[in-house]
């Protein structure tokens, strides 16, 4: 893992929202996002599990296990993991590791909530 690019991105994030991350755990949490319009509740946390290899490979992302999208959950929100966190699937994510970052997850993740019924992001 680019320890150093990690450093940058979180600093990136933070000037936009409270994140709470760990290089050992290996994750990085944006603790108040603010969920698109139709999603309850409106501001909870979006997790990102780090692989070991970030950024050649993108972060998994997940949602908490009490998020809804007009009272039930979509094809996106996949079977939940240990804690109850949903992982999201972000269908055709077309990762590029020189020019993504966890800004571009978050932009996309944005795009994929405000359409959770749509089986591609728009771009």
């Amino acid at each position: 893992m680019d320890q150093q690019r990690l450093v940058r991105e979180v600093n990136e994030l933070q000037q936009d929202w409270p994140v709470k991350w760990s290089l050992d755990k290996q994750y990085v949490m944006i603790t108040t996002y603010g969920y698109p319009q139709g999603w309850s509740p409106r501001t909870a946390p979006l997790f990102f599990s780090l692989p070991d290899v970030y950024p050649r490979q993108p972060p998994d992302v997940f949602l908490p296990p009490d998020m809804r999208y007009k009272g039930s959950t979509v094809i996106h929100q996949l079977s939940p993991n240990d804690d109850g966190w949903f992982k999201w699937c972000i269908e055709e994510l077309d990762w590029k590791p020189r020019h993504h970052r966890l800004m571009t997850m978050v932009e996309l993740m944005n795009r994929s909530l405000t359409k959770p019924y749509r089986s591609r992001i728009v771009k």
